[in-house]
């Protein structure tokens, strides 16, 4: 963050939004250990029962980086979270993800996909009562994926 009104600053480009993480199991994870992250808001990885709730995501300078990028999480639920994109990516993705439950959840204007989930072990996959009607897609998702979707409003 680079202000009192906790917007992060520094713009990051579509080069780290595919890059590899490394694994140091040994080492605390501290801020800025790793440099710039694939997400702008929020990078989450081998954790469990991760919970977001009246969330906003937003930023100063132009950032190409999706707002949540998730690795390897069980029990991950999303309340009332909006995220503020530019670029293609999707604000929210998530690989080998179980136990996810996505409610009342805003698609901002000009988004092209809400949430991207990929990797075999995601599962059981839920949204419900998100207003999705701005984004083109709600979901992209791998073949083998079942989500499951309960009153959301789509285009």
């Amino acid at each position: 963050m680079c202000n009192d009104a906790g917007y992060y600053c520094s713009g990051g480009t579509q080069e780290f939004v595919k890059r590899e993480i490394p694994e140091i199991p040994e080492n605390y994870p501290e801020y800025g250990m790793f440099g710039k992250l694939p997400a702008y808001g929020f990078y989450c990885r081998h954790a469990e029962n991760l919970t977001f709730n009246d969330v906003e995501l937003d930023f100063i300078e132009p950032d190409a980086r999706p707002a949540i990028v998730c690795d390897d999480i069980t029990g991950f639920e999303l309340y009332k979270i909006k995220a503020r994109l530019i670029g293609n990516e999707p604000p929210i993705q998530c690989k080998d993800v179980k136990k996810m439950f996505v409610q009342s959840c805003i698609a901002l204007q000009g988004i092209e996909t809400f949430l991207h989930i990929s990797g075999a072990k995601s599962r059981h996959i839920t949204l419900s009562w998100n207003d999705l009607s701005s984004a083109k897609n709600a979901i992209k998702k791998d073949d083998n994926i079942e989500v499951y979707l309960d009153s959301n409003r789509l285009k």
